[in-house]
């Protein structure tokens, strides 16, 4: 941008903005000295154009020798829980002990599992002591009922599964994505437990219901 500036009462330039600038400098352009450039309404003071005014000088402030001495020793708790990476020990400690118990029911619910299927196999094919008594379609539907409970309760016996591996990988590598991935499997055991408590719960409303309303037809026909 060229700039054209008022000197002696004669209109002078065009001259660069550094050039202005320098000539400001020197003292050879004062702030109240008239300048232009295309663009601008009219003739204006140097100290009114804010592109031509010095850039603010940044003082750099002594401390103060009044403050109190600061220290970077952390209290010991803080620094052991910081020492152990993105997630705190004590998380991993507790998380550690639950472990075992995860563990121990998801190994309960694969042994459950397993009867299940045995229980629908001997169902189906055997045909010794009280099994003899019950028709084929009795033994069939039994057999699948065992079979139907053994593929509900597998996905919550898989999450618990999960569940104790992610823990298990946190104690090999503690970050706070081991710990997502823990946290994430919890979720699905706990998700699909209430979705099939509520389920449960609205089946045994309706046979509720329905039992009290053949109670109820029952009554009125034997009164007929």
């Amino acid at each position: 941008m060229l700039w054209h500036y008022v000197q002696n009462g004669q209109s002078q330039g065009p001259v660069t903005e550094a050039q202005l600038k320098a000539m400001l400098t020197s003292d050879t352009l004062r702030p109240s000295d008239l300048v232009w450039h295309e663009g601008m309404a009219g003739w204006t003071a140097i100290q009114a154009v804010p592109e031509l005014q010095p850039a603010p000088v940044l003082i750099a402030l002594e401390p103060n020798p009044y403050v109190a001495p600061q220290t970077n020793v952390k209290p010991p708790r803080q620094a052991e829980m910081q020492s152990a990476g993105p997630v705190s020990a004590e998380a991993v400690e507790l998380l550690r002990k639950t472990k075992p118990w995860v563990r121990f029911f998801s190994v309960l619910g694969i042994f459950g599992i397993l009867l299940m299927a045995l229980g629908a196999a001997a169902m189906f094919l055997l045909n010794i002591g009280p099994l003899r008594t019950l028709p084929l379609a009795a033994r069939i539907g039994m057999s699948a009922l065992y079979i139907v409970l053994a593929c509900l309760y597998g996905p919550p016996i898989l999450f618990l599964h999960r569940y104790a591996s992610r823990i298990r990988n946190l104690m090999d590598e503690n970050s706070s994505q081991n710990l997502e991935h823990a946290l994430r499997a919890q979720k699905s055991f706990w998700k699909y437990i209430g979705i099939f408590t509520a389920i449960t719960m609205c089946i045994y409303i309706l046979v509720m219901i329905g039992v009290l309303i053949t109670s109820l037809v029952m009554g009125l026909g034997n009164r007929l």
